[in-house]
């Protein structure tokens, strides 16, 4: 049972060291599901070998001592959920880290689009101003243009502002997360 414990011990320290390194290294999603996959499964090896020696153990004793074999045989029960447990917030945080990166790269991507709009309306704002020059300097009517010109400089700053909250929120984000 005390070497049952020790490996139920071990694996909590392993876990412990996972999450810290995860920590400490900004390990991505994916790749800490691989290490609490890999822990996991050394710890199963380990721990089997154990319990199968526990398991023969408490037969042989419950012959004797049928009280004492469920007592140690619950004790048992109650580690085997422990290390679960730890795996499965292991395996949590894991999951937790990848959906984490996936908001990431999609708000990246929003924020990427609304950046290109701003720079569109930009060229398309100086492009309208060289063509009002222009027709002013041929001496045409220049008021339907005038009126893109107000449509786009509204565009613009609406666009502008848009970007600017994403680029604030992605701050806050990026300052909750980590």
């Amino acid at each position: 049972m005390k070497d049952y414990e020790t490996q139920i011990k071990q694996f909590g320290y392993e876990v412990q060291q996972t999450k810290l390194e995860a920590q400490r290294f900004s390990l991505n999603g994916k790749e800490m599901l691989n290490r609490a996959n890999l822990v996991s499964e050394k710890h199963k090896t380990e721990i089997m070998r154990a319990s199968n020696e526990l398991t023969t153990g408490l037969q042989q004793i419950a012959l004797h001592k049928s009280d004492f074999a469920n007592q140690v045989g619950k004790a048992k029960l109650m580690m085997d959920e422990v290390s679960n447990d730890q795996y499965l917030a292991l395996k949590d945080m894991a999951y937790e880290r990848i959906g984490i990166n996936m908001l990431r790269q999609e708000h990246q991507q929003r924020s990427m689009v609304e950046q290109e709009k701003v720079n569109r309306l930009i060229a398309e704002k100086r492009h309208l101003s060289e063509k009002i020059n222009l027709e002013i300097q041929n001496g045409k009517n220049v008021s339907h243009l005038e009126h893109q010109l107000q449509m786009n400089r509204e565009n613009l700053n609406y666009a502008q502002n848009r970007a600017s909250l994403m680029r604030e929120e992605f701050s806050v984000m990026r300052r909750l997360m980590n």
